[in-house]
This record gives C-alpha cells, structure tokens and sequence, in this order.
C-alpha cells in the first residue's frame, strides 16, 4: 500500500534549526542524525532540500533520506550540490546561456585580440581564467581595489600593472557576456541568490561545507532566511572552524557531537618503485579475498592517480583483478591522436629538421615509406638541413647524397624520398595558412584519415566531438579564419577532453580506484592509499604570476597554508574513513630518482618488514616453481617452455623496460630477477643518507622550476637561491638539515652560474619541454621498447646535449659506459635521436658534488655500444638467464638474504 506521507507527517509547533558536528569516522551518521530527528514525520521527501559540495554524496544521500520513509513514495527529496541548484534556478528563470571554462578562454582570446596595448597574450589565458575564477569564488565584491593593494602589500609596481590590466580585462569580460546575454558558470551563484523565492522546500540540509567561499555564503544567506527549517552538519575538525562561525551566526543550536569510532588499523610501506608498490596491493588484494571480503568492501586511493591508471590496469590484470577506475582515459593519452598535434608544431615551428624527422619517424604515421624512414635522418643531417622549406625543397633539387652513389637501389629510394617529402612539405606548409574553420575541419579529417591511424570507435568519435567543439570555440573567439597558432592551442586544451565509458553501472566483482576527491563520504572496509610522496600529496603550489602569497592574504583567497591546511584534513579523514584497516604506501624511487615519502608521513614509523603473503600470480608461480628447473644455488637459469613462454610473453616488444633496470640486469641479473621479475622487496634496502637523497630531489626540483622560468645566465645564481629558499620553506625541514642543504648548495652556486653562462655564450638553450621527460620508444628493428626519464636536454640548431644532474659522488663515469655498466645516458640519446631527429653533440654528467660536468663527445661511439648492451640485457631477460654475479656489486646488494653468490 502506498504510504501518504504528506498525511502521516506531525505537526511541530518549534521550528528544526540544529548544527551537528560530524566526527571523521562515524559511518553511517547523517542516516542515524535524521532518522533521531524524525525527518521522515515531520517532513514529505519532496520538501526537503539536501545540498552537499560533492555529486557522488548527494547521490547516495538521496537513497539515505528515501530509506526514512518506511514504504513506497511517489516523490523524491532534492539532492545537489549548489553549483547544480544555482545553475538549475538560473536555467528556470533566465533565458541566459551558460559559458564554461574552455568557453571563458576564448571570449578572453577575443578580447586580447581587440586590445594591442595588453601585456597579455594567448598563452597567457589559463592564467587569466584561474584569476577569474578565484575572484569570483571569494572576492565578488568590486575588483577596482585590488591593483592599488597590490602596491601597498608588495611593493611591486609591476604587479599592479599586471592587475590593473588583467581586472581591466575580466571586467570588458563580464560587460561582453551581459551583451551577449551569456553568464559564466562561475557567476551562476551571484545570479541564483534573486531566484531563491522560487524554492518551496521546508528544510534545508547542508553537509560538508566546512570552508564556504565568500560568494557561497551569500547564496546560504538568501536561503537559510527562505527555507523555514535546517539541519547543517559539518566535520567536527579545526578546519571546519570558519564554516562553524558562519553558520552559529544564524544562532544554530549545538548538537553534542558524539564519540568517534574507533580508528582502524594502519600500516604503511614503502616499495622500489610505482610498479613494485602496485603489485603489493594487488598481493594483499588477493589474500583479502582469500578470508572472504568482497571486491566492493575495498576502495583504492591515488592522489595521482593519472599517474598510476596505465600500472594500475596492467598489474592488477596480472592477478586476475577487475579495477573499476574513475579517472577516464583522454584523447591526449593515445599517440595517434597526438600526431594531429605534431604536424601543427611542425608547421608552426619553421620546418625545424628535428620535428621533421620525428614525424618521418614516429610509429603514429603508418603510410611514411619505408626507405623515408630508413635514410631521412642520416641523409637530411649530412646535407646539413637545420629548418626551414627552402632548406628541403633545395635538398630535392640536389644530386644524389655521396652516401648512396654506390648503393645499389639508389634511383628508387631518391625517388621515393623525394616524392614523399615533396608532398610532405607541401601539406605541412598548407597548415601555415590561415583558413575559414570549415576548411580546417575538413583538412584535419583529411589528414588524420590519411595517416593510417587506428580506426577505434571511441577516438573517432572523441576527435569528431573536439572539431565540433574548435567551430564553437572560433565563433566565441570572433576569428573569421583559423591561424595555425590559434589551432594548436586550441586543440591542446580540448585534447584533455576524457573518453566516456559506454557503461556506468557499478560492478560488485570491480575493486574501486579512485583520485582523493572521489573518496569522500564512502563507506568502506579496506582502504588502500598509494603514492604518498612529496609533491603529489600534498601538491606542490605553483607560483602566481597575477596574486602573490601576500597578496592572496591581503585579499582574503585561498593561500598555500590553506591549501596545506587541507591536505593536512583529508589525511586525517583518510585514517579514519575504513571500518576495519587502512594501508598507507609510497615508492622510494622512479627511475634513478629517490623519491621522498609525504611529510604526513613523517611521524610514522614505517613498517620495515611487510607481512610475506606468498601471493604471486600465475606467471610469477610458474617462473618461480618452473617444471624441470632444480635447485640453483646461485642464480636462476629458466629452462622448461612454460616458463620461458611467460617470461617471452610478459617481457615482449611491447613491454617498456625501464633503462635503469636494464642496468641492473647488466650488473648482476639474479638482482634484476628478484626485483624486476618477482616484485620482491628487500627486508632492508641499504640507501644513502636521508640527507644526501633530500638534497638530490629539492635539487631537481628547484633546478626544473628554474628553468622553466627561462633565467638570466648573469642572475641565474640568486635566482637558484631564491627558489631553493622556497623549496625549503614548503617542506617544513628540520632547521639543521635546512642549514646544511643552504650552505651545499650556496657553496657550488658561483660554479653553476659561470657553466651556464658559458653554456649561453656556446648558443645551447634549455627547453623547458625537455626537462624531467619522460621517454618511451618502440625499437622496431631491435623488437624492446624502452622507458626512461632525462634530467634535461639542451639544444642548439637542432643538435642535442643530454646532461644528467648529480649530488653524490660518481666515480669512473667514462670506464663505467665504456664497460656497459651505465647504459642509462648513451641510451636516452638514442631515443632523443629516433623520437625527435635530431643530432647529439654530447652526454655527461652534470656533478654538483665535484663542481663540474663530465661529458662524452662525440658520442656516437657509446650509444651504439649501449643499445647493443641493452639489446643482450633483454635477450638474456628473454632467454631467462638469471645467473648471479659474483663481484663488487654484492657487498651492496639489498638481496643477499636471497643468494648463494656470496
């Protein structure tokens, strides 16, 4: 029978106004507080309002509220967040059409365009828009005031340039939407406030803002006057004590906040690397499993989690997991799609013989001929090409290179190269010309159809929606014609665009993975959380250009001790979120690189010695337990074909080897075995000085953002300082470690000045694109891919110099590469060399511990050493020759209670 809820309700002569304190692990309580409060008497679903900062709870509050009602109800409560309500009012009662962030760029564009005395540029928009949006969000009041703060707080008249000129510019910003009769989404709150008479709800239930923004506050002020009664619940944690003033200000009654329960069991670990920390989880995973929890009682938590997806989904397929992941895939990510954006560079960039070349080269472009790929590199290079068309067309003209006179097939492969790069250069300079955006369309699905690209469904469809969206965005912009800069950067923002999943239902066999955000609110059991490292948790801040720190407290915005402040509590939520345990973990290395765990972490002691689950999956059993293979006392050497047929199966063509393993394969293979193979940690790894791996990741870190602020070479030793000054300011040191880290690097600072102001003088320049790369590359010819990540790469006329930085002592670096000892260098050469065409000039060392750099030139020689070093390394993985080496090696190996050799 259908329950008539209106009629059941009681009549209550003192109206519901409460503020509850939510202990952090307290599952279940927003159920059991309105279930203790009768909602369900007092009130008909369809007249509560529930309003929450995250979707996923406002979902699961719905079935929360709905399961108070005892029987069937026709109607359902209201359950958003408030950007959703506001845009749902606004939408109601305004014919205004709503401009989101990538649309919000583009009218800026538009704008900048119309003004030619801004110092602000195209690339200048993610800067103006996060500006925007900041203001918007806790400073809706008038802006005018602002520049002139900017010079009573900092002192800096360039600043308040820069402000004036930017709010001179979000203001035209605004007065174009309003003739437009557009709103941008971040002012839907502003416009709900005069639409909340609209509203018939009689309680109002707020949870979870605990930090309201400023414009936030004023659309909470129009409804808790409107809506007669309210419920607000907020964590019962110092952080929330802003959102508490704000709310006893309406006179709220207390509840009295009861007892937590129980925290749950913690433990964490620390692991090689990203892949070793996975497959531990998986490990631990599977013996959950074994006691019999369901996959639906276990979340997995990445901060950074983009990072860890590809790890994710290849291990855990190794042991037979399903992982549900929330972070989807996006366009940028497939290598085929990216080379839309290649071509553009290319074109943009003067037909520089590296970008060229690495088009001719790159696995993406399926229809390059064959003798185009073989000879373009060398051939291009001995002709002296640097950039340029006239350069190519001239090389076309030329006679046959000395290199081919006697090559017997040298008419047909001039032939073909010629035919080829002849229409090559001529559709690459097609691209240089500006064209009504149908045309570009049209000559994108041209180009991308005749490259021979993968033909999956899902990245068509994702490609056509973004050219779709490229019509929008030039409209908003007001170009009447696509320029070549104007696309390319356009389509690098919408290339972020995720891929859908054609499925949305929940799986109870799926074990959730999810980013830090998501993970709010949820009821679970077991809870796994990953990469927990400085830098990804918490965040590093990035320096704002517009709103120095000083500045954003002057204002009242969010600054980086409040951005810390934040992480600091979901940390503590995250220890108290799990019924049952909680599993804390973090890699120690990426690499060659030691990576440090997160400072919330550094008050913990960490659990050396992991539990042994004896779990392996199918094929780390068969290569541990092979058929025919014995007891080896010193080393493995697999024999039987099960064994070997796993080994080929899971180390195949397509499998990235990390270059830094490989070395380690080529200096003791039963090592690589351990680590690599069977993903077995050491019970102690043996490791510098806490001190000495600090110094070398607050090194790389300064060093990169160093960069990439493109330094003056005659300042660049004040600049090195203040930004180390920073770097140690946010990680919060031990004074004395901070002390020693100033006085190292102080000391070497005059040397590092004069090498890169020689550096300067010689024509190499840094590219900020090419400091801490990541690399991957198929070797088609040899059948390994590689995976390895490069300090930095200078350039000059499309010659490279690979430079490695060092704080530690290294010792014998040439006798080392000439022995194939260190592979790592001479082999990140090559790949620059096949990925980008170009030509390497030197790799060495950049030693901040002995105050000098130590290069190879020219370095043909080694690398051509090193890929066949790396060639027999995989040969032998492949063959599965696990022999231990018995040398100077072992006295440091973190494995000897595994081997016999010693």
């Amino acid at each position: 029978m259908t329950r008539n809820t209106r009629n059941a309700r009681n009549t209550h002569n003192t109206p519901l106004r409460l503020l509850a304190r939510r202990p952090l692990c307290s599952p279940g309580f927003t159920r059991k507080l309105l279930s203790e409060l009768k909602i369900a008497e007092r009130f008909a679903p369809q007249e509560i309002l529930y309003l929450t900062p995250n979707k996923r709870r406002a979902r699961s509050a719905l079935f929360e509220i709905l399961s108070l009602y005892r029987g069937n109800v026709m109607q359902t409560p209201t359950c958003l967040t408030i950007q959703t309500l506001a845009e749902n009012l606004v939408r109601a009662n305004s014919q205004k059409g709503i401009v989101d962030e990538r649309d919000r760029r583009f009218i800026l564009l538009k704008l900048i365009h119309e003004s030619r005395d801004l110092m602000f540029r195209e690339e200048h928009l993610g800067l103006l828009s996060t500006l925007y949006a900041k203001l918007r969000r806790h400073h809706p009041e008038g802006w005018a005031k602002i520049p002139p703060l900017a010079r009573e707080v900092i002192f800096d008249t360039d600043t308040e340039l820069r402000l004036k000129q930017a709010v001179e510019l979000l203001a035209r910003y605004d007065k174009y939407l309003e003739e437009q009769g557009l709103i941008d989404h971040e002012a839907l709150l502003e416009e709900a406030v005069a639409e909340i008479f609209s509203l018939s709800h009689k309680l109002l239930i707020l949870e979870g803002y605990f930090e309201p923004w400023k414009v936030e506050q004023n659309l909470f002020d129009a409804i808790l006057d409107h809506v007669p009664e309210v419920v607000v619940i907020i964590p019962d944690d110092p952080l929330a004590a802003e959102g508490e003033r704000f709310f006893l200000s309406y006179k709220l009654p207390q509840r009295p906040t009861p007892e937590p329960s129980p925290a749950p069991q913690s433990t964490w670990h620390r692991f090689p690397s990203r892949e070793d920390e996975v497959a531990a989880i998986a490990r631990r995973i599977c013996a959950l499993a074994e006691k019999g929890v369901y996959p639906d009682e276990i979340v997995v938590l990445f901060p950074a989690l983009e990072i860890y997806r590809p790890i994710v989904e290849r291990v855990f397929a190794r042991y037979g997991l399903n992982p549900r992941i929330s972070l989807r895939p996006r366009l940028e990510s497939f290598p085929a799609i990216r080379g839309v954006l290649d071509l553009l560079r290319a074109a943009e960039q003067g037909f520089r013989r590296r970008d060229v070349v690495g088009i001719c080269l790159s696995p993406n472009f399926k229809k390059v001929p064959e003798s185009v790929r073989r000879w373009v590199d060398v051939l291009s290079r001995e002709e002296g090409i640097i950039s340029g068309e006239k350069a190519w067309t001239d090389w076309f003209l030329s006679d046959v290179c000395s290199r081919l006179v006697d090559h017997p097939q040298a008419a047909k492969i001039i032939a073909e190269i010629r035919g080829f790069m002849g229409r090559f250069i001529k559709e690459l300079k097609r691209l240089l010309s500006s064209v009504s955006v149908e045309g570009f369309v049209k000559r994108r699905r041209r180009v991308r159809g005749g490259r021979g690209g993968e033909g999956d469904e899902k990245r068509r469809q994702g490609f056509e929606e973004i050219l779709e969206k490229l019509v929008r965005m030039t409209e908003l912009a007001g170009e009447a014609k696509v320029s070549p800069r104007f696309a390319r950067e356009t389509l690098e923002i919408l290339l972020r665009k995720e891929i859908p999943k054609p499925e949305e239902e929940e799986e109870s066999s799926a074990v959730r993975v999810m980013p830090l955000v998501e993970t709010r609110w949820l009821d679970v059991s077991y809870l796994f959380v990953g990469g927990l490292v400085d830098g990804e948790f918490p965040h590093r801040p990035h320096r704002d250009l517009l709103l120095p720190e000083r500045l954003r407290q002057a204002l009242g915005l969010p600054t980086v001790e409040d951005e810390f402040a934040n992480a600091e509590f979901e940390y503590r939520r995250l220890m108290a979120m799990a019924r049952k345990k909680v599993f804390l973990s973090a890699p120690s290395m990426e690499a060659d690189r030691p990576m440090i765990p997160s400072v919330f972490l550094a008050e913990r002691k960490e659990d050396t010695q992991p539990e042994d689950l004896t779990i392996y999956c199918e094929e780390e059993q068969q290569i541990l337990e092979p058929a025919d293979r014995g007891e080896p006392q010193e080393g493995v050497m697999l024999t039987d074909s099960g064994s070997l047929e796993l080994i080929n199966t899971r180390f195949g063509p397509k499998h990235p080897f990390k270059v830094t393993l490989l070395e380690v394969y080529r200096n003791c293979p039963y090592r690589y075995y351990l680590r690599a193979v069977l993903g077995l940690g050491p019970y102690e790894e043996p490791t510098a000085e806490p001190e000495a791996r600090l110094l070398g990741t607050i090194l790389h870190s300064v060093l990169e953002r160093l960069f990439k602020g493109d330094p003056d070479p005659q300042r660049i030793d004040d600049r090195l300082r203040d930004l180390l000054i920073q770097e140690l300011d946010r990680r919060r040191l031990n004074p004395f470690v901070r002390l020693w880290i100033e006085d190292w690097v102080d000391a070497r600072k005059d040397w590092f000045r004069d090498e890169e102001t020689a550096r300067a003088d010689a024509g190499w320049q840094t590219d900020p694109d090419w400091l801490e790369r990541n690399l991957e590359l198929f070797f088609e010819q040899e059948g390994f891919t590689l995976r390895g990540r490069v300090d930095r790469v200078d350039w000059q006329e499309g010659r490279a110099r690979v430079l490695d930085y060092k704080t530690g002592q290294e010792r014998y670096f040439r006798r080392k590469i000439r022995k194939g000892e260190s592979i790592q260098l001479p082999l990140y050469c090559e790949m620059i060399r096949r990925l980008q065409g170009a030509r390497i000039d030197s790799f060495g060392i950049y030693s901040f511990y002995d105050s000098k750099i130590e290069e190879i030139s020219p370095p043909g020689e080694s690398i051509l050493a090193a890929v066949g070093f790396a060639k027999e390394a995989i040969e032998g993985i492949r063959y599965g020759h696990f022999q231990a080496e018995g040398d100077q090696v072992c006295r440091y190996c973190e494995y000897n209670e595994f081997c016999g050799a010693r």
